[in-house]
């Protein structure tokens, strides 16, 4: 029986997740948009996907040889 040992990191993923998002959201509060306008919701839309960008990022660095 082998035992492995998770090496993830939870923390790298939560900073990574609200760094992203809060990048494009950050633009909207920042130039005082109305989140309903053109420009805004797009950059809305692009912060709504910060989590799923930070997944992907956080398992192509992971070392998963055997899958």
């Amino acid at each position: 029986m082998s035992t492995r040992i998770s090496k993830a990191n939870p923390w790298k993923f939560f900073a990574l997740a609200l760094g992203i998002s809060w990048f494009f959201w950050i633009w909207v509060i920042l130039l005082g948009w109305n989140v309903f306008t053109f420009p805004a919701i797009i950059l809305g839309a692009l912060g709504l996907f910060g989590p799923a960008i930070a997944e992907i990022i956080c398992n192509l660095q992971g070392s998963n040889d055997d899958i």
